[in-house]
């Protein structure tokens, strides 16, 4: 306490101010940063305990400012609210497609990138390969095109055996005793 009070007594000693008060709450609000924030807080008690005109008309500045910064700041929080809203909002009706998206996957029999194993990503690049080799049936439709498959995948069970050999014919690897036996894959 000595070292706010004792500077301030020395100034009050040689300034010698015509109120004693005014000049220390002065002294206090330009040299000690620390303590603005009591003063401020006391003088907005004194306003709202018995009005403005209980407040010294140098504080009034004061009491403007404050009223016009809460003002700007009430303005700036409900547009803050406002955009708040909007970004749920915005948000919950991602999210809604989002699970829209998902279960139209599911639905055409497609899974989800989490779901996905890498045998299965191995097996549906496999799948495209042959799909997109796949030459034109006579009985194919609009709805539905048919598939000539010139192998079977090497990771399934039936060609475990032989991953590195050529596939030679597609229907003699029909089980793992076949690839296991003397025919290969």
């Amino acid at each position: 306490m000595s070292s706010i009070f004792q500077p301030l007594a020395e100034a009050i000693l040689v300034d010698q101010p015509g109120d004693p008060v005014d000049y220390m709450v002065r002294y206090l609000v330009s040299n000690r940063s620390d303590l603005r924030h009591l003063v401020v807080k006391e003088t907005l008690e004194v306003q709202d305990t018995f009005g403005r005109a209980a407040v010294p008309l140098v504080d009034h500045p004061l009491l403007d400012k404050i009223a016009e910064l809460e003002k700007g700041l009430a303005a700036e929080n409900r547009l803050r609210r406002k955009q708040l809203k909007a970004a749920a909002a915005e948000y919950t009706a991602l999210e809604q497609r989002l699970a829209e998206q998902e279960a139209r996957l599911v639905a055409a029999g497609m899974l989800s990138d989490e779901s996905m194993t890498p045998e299965l990503v191995r097996f549906l690049e496999w799948e495209e390969g042959e799909r997109l080799a796949s030459v034109a049936d006579p009985k194919d439709t609009e709805d539905f095109k048919f598939r000539h498959y010139r192998s079977v995948p090497r990771f399934t069970p039936q060609c475990v055996a032989h991953p590195a050999a050529p596939v030679r014919n597609p229907r003699s690897c029909t089980s793992e005793r076949a690839c296991a036996g003397t025919r290969r894959c």
